[in-house]
């Protein structure tokens, strides 16, 4: 059986900011490079703002959303490459 590797989001009590909606969230970032997983041209940034993890979001293969560790040089050149295109 093949388990999720992938660290994704999970609902947050932000409401404030988007009033009966509430956003998605990474609370931690993957370890590992994960770019051969990554899909598409764009990713998302997110700040850290507990208990959200600062973190670059992108989408992959499997329709998920993974959560990857800005500093990380793979996530550095991936977004650099894609910022590019």
């Amino acid at each position: 059986r093949k388990t999720n590797q992938f660290l994704t989001f999970y609902l947050s009590g932000t409401r404030r900011r988007h009033p009966g909606r509430i956003p998605p969230c990474c609370p931690a970032v993957t370890k590992g490079n994960k770019r051969d997983d990554v899909v598409g041209e764009k990713y998302r940034e997110q700040a850290a703002t507990p208990p959200c993890v600062k973190a670059i979001i992108f989408n992959t293969k499997d329709g998920q959303q993974l959560c990857a560790d800005p500093d990380a040089q793979w996530v550095k050149d991936l977004t650099a490459k894609m910022r590019k295109e």
